[in-house]
């Protein structure tokens, strides 16, 4: 049968046919563009010249609009929609002029954090948030480690924490590694003590 439409969620064959769909996407974007699977992202670094009549003049802030506009008109082309609502903004750098974007005559909403990839990253790119969840997960999966166990010796609580605690730990360490000491003291405090 002719398939008019998508692929079956789950296959094999779906993220590489989506892949060869969205292979052009980059092409006519003059913004940095970022791909993962169904998630893109777009930035631009935007200069802003203050000259003596107060007039902004805001390199990069067009281009990024205009970047808006060709990724929607691709996706109407293609017959691809994306949800407008789910589109956010989000402005790093202490002199930010906070422009507002928008895709289809929507406003997009401006947001200090979101979750990308399971790492949790705000506008001052300051990941203390995020490592105090990781420790918050560490410390509940630990505490359920300890209550599920009537006997537990160092072999099998090393095994345990190897496979159910240090992945949450370790996740993305390359993003987010820690370099101020309240963060570092944190993560390696969180640790109750070894069984004997």
């Amino acid at each position: 049968m002719n398939v008019t439409s998508g692929v079956p969620q789950g296959s094999v064959l779906g993220p590489i046919l989506f892949l060869i769909f969205i292979n052009d996407l980059p092409l006519g974007v003059l913004s940095s563009l970022s791909l993962f699977a169904d998630d893109s992202k777009l930035f631009n670094r935007i200069v802003t010249n203050k000259k003596k009549s107060k007039s902004h003049d805001m390199q990069g802030s067009s281009e990024l609009q205009e970047d808006l506009n060709r990724v929607l008109e691709w996706a109407m082309k293609w017959k691809m929609e994306f949800n407008v609502e789910k589109c956010k903004i989000m402005h790093l750098g202490h002199n930010n002029p906070k422009v507002i974007y928008s895709m289809d005559n929507v406003n997009l909403k401006a947001t200090n954090e979101e979750k990308d990839l399971g790492v949790l990253i705000d506008h001052k790119l300051d990941f203390g948030k995020h490592i105090k969840t990781i420790v918050g997960k560490a410390n509940r999966v630990l505490g359920m480690i300890r209550i599920s166990f009537a006997y537990l010796n160092i072999r099998m609580f090393l095994n345990l924490y190897t496979s159910l605690v240090r992945p949450l730990i370790e996740y993305c360490v390359q993003v987010w590694s820690p370099y101020k000491i309240k963060y570092i003291k944190l993560l390696e405090e969180y640790r109750e003590e070894l069984p004997d």
